[in-house]
């Protein structure tokens, strides 16, 4: 192993780094760093203090590179999962609205239904009641609450018009 002194640190190069070319310079090592000018000697080879200094500059922009990524990274996938926790809300919500709306539609074409045959005692066919049928299965699916099951029961009862044209 090697030691550089670099100001007031001194730091350890491996006997392996200093032998690996890099860059396809040949590294090889001062004893004092003073023995090299601006970290390269007359040889024209990449001193051990001049790879270190690089080596330094690297690993410097890549903590601020990581201690970037460190905080952008959870920020910005807080901020997609907020807007994607938002988005499934909203559309929940209107799903919601809009089930609630079809159940009273349905409710009250069913109404509408005991009032024509039951009430008024008007005539019903028979794609008339199967018609009364679909809308009640589709209601209660829906989650209706069993106010026109009733109705619906009085409904299914009454013997449908026969048609004979």
């Amino acid at each position: 192993m090697l030691s550089v002194e670099n100001g007031a640190d001194t730091r350890v190069l491996h006997q392996y780094e200093l032998e690996q070319p890099q860059y396809g310079l040949d590294v090889h090592k001062h004893e004092r760093r003073s023995d090299a000018v601006d970290g390269w000697c007359g040889r024209h080879h990449l001193c051990a203090g001049q790879l270190y200094d690089r080596i330094g500059a690297w690993a410097m922009e890549y903590d601020v590179v990581f201690e970037i990524v460190k905080w952008a990274v959870p920020t910005v996938l807080g901020a997609v999962i907020g807007v994607l926790a938002k988005t499934v809300t909203d559309v929940m919500k209107r799903d919601r609205a809009l089930e609630d709306g079809m159940t009273v539609l349905l409710q009250v074409r069913i109404k509408s239904d005991y009032e024509h045959y039951v009430v008024l005692k008007e005539r019903m066919t028979l794609n008339d009641k199967e018609m009364h049928e679909q809308t009640f299965r589709a209601y209660e699916a829906l989650g209706g609450n069993g106010v026109a099951k009733g109705m619906h029961e009085e409904i299914m009862n009454m013997q449908p018009w026969i048609v004979t044209e």
